[in-house]
């Protein structure tokens, strides 16, 4: 992923706990999405870098999860053994 720097100057007050709301137009944009892990890093020049990380399967840990079921990220290998589960039924 090449470097984006958005010449976007919004001050955002940080909570006690630390917390800074990132706003929703640059969430979308950088693939930040909502209940999802970051990875936080201090650059060589003291700049805090986020960068949003993948989900993996939460089954089998292994493939990228593609769509979440009831809150769990799970990749469409997972999905299709746990919907043929099902139809045995």
């Amino acid at each position: 992923m090449s470097k984006i720097t958005i010449n976007d100057r919004r001050n955002r007050k940080m909570t006690k706990s630390g917390a800074v709301t990132i706003p929703s137009d640059l969430r979308r944009k950088l693939g930040f999405l909502e209940g999802g892990a970051v990875q936080l890093t201090i650059s060589d020049k003291g700049e805090i870098v986020l960068k949003p990380t993948t989900p993996v399967c939460a089954i089998c840990a292994k493939n990228p999860a593609v769509k979440k079921e009831r809150k769990v990220p799970i990749c469409s290998d997972c999905a299709g053994k746990i919907g043929s589960l099902y139809e045995k039924e």
